[in-house]
């Protein structure tokens, strides 16, 4: 029985002596490791805030970015549908013996394109960094177009001067030709960029804010659980093969009314300042 006790002591002394040693150890592991997981922690933080914060930030580029649109699409449509029709009258009232040389302008307006970092930055989702590489794209394209379409208008104006007053063409048959060149103008700039470019360019900007918006609103990870594929979990592989059609068409579809909800609202707001601006050019 003394043997025992022994035994029993001596264990029982080597066991607090061991977890002496490695409370010790854990505690040490503990104490080194605690500013390493503070620093990681608010760093990753930091990250978070910076993700959250470039949202938004987009997010506002995008609604600046439509605005724009909206205002550009109304300048051009008061020029081919006030302004233009105008031109043409006053060349047809002018006197059959006689040339029309006046000046006509293509409207001056602003075209801002999205800013380059737009392209660096990584939302974390395949189907919304497509998209904002794509509205970037649009956005650089659209000033070029425009700027092409202001150019080929001079050029039309500057050739019927010159062609009017080097008397190369009757004055009668030189407004004939001079109001075709006037009206297939407008039916190209109504047909390509009205019904169009602007339009197509709109869609995307507005795919895209209501995406980042929604992003925004549910977060990284509820995202991909309801986008991606890689993130969701399946109890047959004949689930898992209807899965994978989920490509970037399906997100479309997901936010489909939401798309057409807005674009209708845009137009109605387009419509009615277009209005207005409309009544402040004819005062």
């Amino acid at each position: 029985m003394q043997i025992l006790k022994e035994k029993i002591t001596e264990f029982l002394y080597r066991f607090i002596e061991n977890l002496h040693y490695w409370q010790e150890l854990i505690g040490a592991i503990i104490g080194a490791s605690t500013p390493f997981l503070l620093w990681w922690f608010a760093e990753k933080y930091q990250q978070r805030k910076i993700y959250l914060e470039r949202l938004d930030y987009f997010q506002r580029l995008l609604a600046d970015q439509i605005d724009n649109l909206v205002e550009v699409k109304n300048t051009i449509r008061l020029f081919i549908e006030k302004k233009l029709p105008k031109l043409v009258e006053n060349v047809r009232s002018v006197e059959s013996s006689q040339y029309h040389i006046g000046p006509a302008f293509f409207p001056l307006f602003s075209v801002r394109s999205l800013t380059e970092e737009i392209q660096g930055f990584s939302t974390k989702s395949g189907y919304l960094d497509n998209k904002l590489a794509y509205s970037y794209k649009l956005s650089k394209d659209l000033p070029l177009i425009i700027d092409d379409c202001r150019r080929q208008f001079g050029t039309l104006v500057q050739t019927n001067k010159e062609i009017s007053l080097a008397k190369l063409n009757s004055a009668q048959a030189q407004k004939f030709s001079y109001m075709e060149e006037i009206e297939r103008f407008s039916k190209t700039i109504q047909e390509e960029i009205l019904k169009n470019n602007i339009p197509i360019y709109l869609k995307i900007l507005v795919q895209t804010r209501i995406s980042l918006a929604e992003l925004r609103g549910v977060g990284i990870m509820r995202w991909n659980l309801r986008f991606n594929k890689k993130f969701r979990f399946f109890w047959t592989r004949s689930d898992y093969r209807l899965s994978l059609k989920a490509t970037h068409d399906n997100i479309d579809d997901f936010f489909k009314k939401d798309f057409s909800d807005h674009l209708r609202e845009i137009e109605i707001i387009a419509d009615k300042n277009f209005e207005d601006l409309v009544k402040i050019t004819e005062r």
